[in-house]
């Protein structure tokens, strides 16, 4: 009697541990298995926001021209002025490609305005006659037109976009520019004292000009996780979008960019 209950004891606890090893070896099975956390990126991806720019100086330049002609009679002097506008805006977006360098878009509008004052003398003066008989037209004109650049820059980091911290970086690539919304206020007086008015825009010199930029700056994140980015860009443009008398497009652009980024 004893051997039989020994016996039923043995295979009791036999099947016990059985249960317990089977037990043990669904759990581990069904545990999920451990996963590689993403390193943190600083510079993203893919990176979208907002841009403002201040040129420093005048998007045209002005100053004076004179022309004459023998057949048939005529002098022509213009003086033209510019104004200045502060600032323009526009989007931007970013593709990080390597882990320093990355590729930056941009669209900015922007507005350039000049002013003129143009006097033809057509005829011969009498030296005869106490007064000038030449017949004399003064013509005053308004002009506002609005850019729309696009330049693709590559942009090269001081360090990997997966270090923690502010960073610099250089940039340069090709530029283009747009001639758009052309405004146009021109007012004459003739000779026999009659005024009239145009509005007719005066069609650019050349619609499309393309330039080269380059740059640097830095990004920096808030707390919030904002990208802050300040720049300084340079650029020198290929072609004239205006060229009128006394009055034509600059070509040196130097301008501050300031972008937030997310």
């Amino acid at each position: 009697m004893d051997l039989g209950i020994w016996e039923v004891y043995s295979v009791s606890r036999s099947l016990l541990f059985c249960g317990f090893v089977a037990a043990v070896t669904v759990l581990q099975a069904q545990a999920p298995e451990p996963v590689e956390l993403e390193r943190r990126a600083y510079v993203r991806r893919i990176s979208f926001g907002a841009s403002a720019t201040i040129p420093m100086l005048h998007m045209m330049k002005a100053g004076s021209a004179a022309f004459s002609r023998t057949a048939p009679p005529l002098d022509e002097t213009v003086d033209a002025t510019t104004k200045f506008h502060w600032g323009g805006g526009g989007v931007m977006l970013q593709f990080a490609i390597l882990d320093r360098l990355a590729v930056n878009v941009n669209a900015f509008f922007r507005k350039a305005e000049y002013s003129y004052t143009q006097t033809d003398v057509t005829g011969v003066d009498n030296p005869n006659t106490p007064l000038d008989d030449r017949l004399e037209t003064d013509v005053y004109g308004w002009t506002r037109l609005r850019y729309l650049d696009i330049p693709v820059l590559a942009r090269v980091y001081n360090k990997s976009r997966f270090r923690k911290g502010n960073r610099w970086f250089f940039e340069a690539g090709p530029n283009v520019r747009t001639v758009s919304k052309i405004l146009t206020n021109r007012t004459t007086n003739d000779p026999d004292g009659n005024t009239t008015w145009a509005t007719s825009p005066q069609p650019p010199y050349r619609r499309t000009v393309l330039g080269a930029t380059a740059g640097f700056g830095g990004q920096f994140i808030d707390p919030v996780g904002v990208r802050v980015i300040p720049e300084v860009r340079y650029t020198r443009w290929l072609g004239l979008p205006i060229d009128v008398p006394a009055t034509y497009s600059r070509r040196d652009q130097i301008e501050f960019v300031f972008s937030l980024a997310f």
